[in-house]
């Protein structure tokens, strides 16, 4: 089954800095928008991500969880 989860991305996250492609590929979960600042967009698979970016995202329980330990852990 397939969860929707949204994260913040905190200071020295590993994530930061990674695209959406490849995020997408290593936890193999969908992003379906990236909210910075007062703005969301579906994204392109080239956006990089950046501390403080909203991240939702979809996948099964096991991989949404993965990405989520790695957004606030370094």
């Amino acid at each position: 089954m397939k969860k929707q989860m949204e994260i913040r991305i905190w200071k020295k996250s590993p994530l930061i800095g990674q695209t959406v492609n490849q995020i997408s590929k290593k936890y193999s979960v969908e992003i379906i928008k990236v909210a910075r600042g007062d703005k969301a967009t579906n994204p392109d698979g080239e956006l990089k991500i950046v501390e403080a970016d909203y991240v939702s995202y979809i996948g099964d329980n096991k991989s949404c969880l993965r990405v989520f330990d790695k957004s606030v852990s370094n």
